[in-house]
C-alpha cells in the first residue's frame, strides 16, 4: 500500500497536480504504513513530540489538497515528509554508496559532509521505540 500510495502521489504531481490522485496517494501511504509498523506503534510516530512539527505539515498539507490547493499543499507535505523521516536519512545514505557508477558520487567529500550532518540527530526517541534502530 506504501508503494501504491507512492505511486498515486507521484501521478498526481505529474499530471498537474490532480486532487484526485494525490488524496489516494496520501491515503493508501498512511494506510499502509500504519499497516506496516502497527496501528500503535504508528500512533506513537505521529505524536512524539520530535514529530509534531512534520505530522502539523503533512496534516494541512492533506487539508489544502482536498480544499482544491493542490501546490500550496504539497509543498507542506512534502515539508512534512521530510521532517517526519529525516531519522531515515543516515540509514538511507549507505544504499547509494553500494551502487556501482553513483556510489562515486555518494563518496565525494560535499556529500559525505552533507549527510554527516544529519547523522545521529534523529535516531534517539524519548519513548525508546526507534533507539539506535536505524543508526549505522
Amino acid at each position: 500500500m506504501v508503494v501504491m500510495g507512492i505511486f498515486f502521489s507521484s501521478m498526481g504531481i505529474f499530471c498537474g497536480c490532480c486532487d484526485v490522485c494525490l488524496v489516494i496517494g496520501n491515503i493508501l501511504f498512511i494506510l499502509g504504513f500504519c499497516l506496516t509498523f502497527g496501528l500503535k506503534f504508528s500512533i506513537q510516530f505521529f505524536m512524539q513530540r520530535q514529530n509534531f512539527k512534520g505530522t502539523v505539515s503533512f496534516g494541512a498539507g492533506f487539508y489544502f489538497i482536498t480544499i482544491g490547493w493542490p501546490i500550496f499543499g504539497v509543498i507542506l507535505e512534502a515539508y512534512g515528509f521530510i521532517i517526519l523521516f529525516s531519522f531515515f536519512w543516515p540509514a538511507l545514505a549507505v544504499f547509494p554508496e553500494k551502487i556501482p557508477i553513483l556510489g562515486w558520487v555518494f563518496r565525494q567529500p560535499f556529500v559525505r559532509l552533507f549527510f554527516d550532518t544529519y547523522q545521529g540527530k534523529r535516531c534517539q526517541c524519548d519513548s525508546g521505540i526507534l533507539s539506535n534502530a536505524w543508526e549505522l
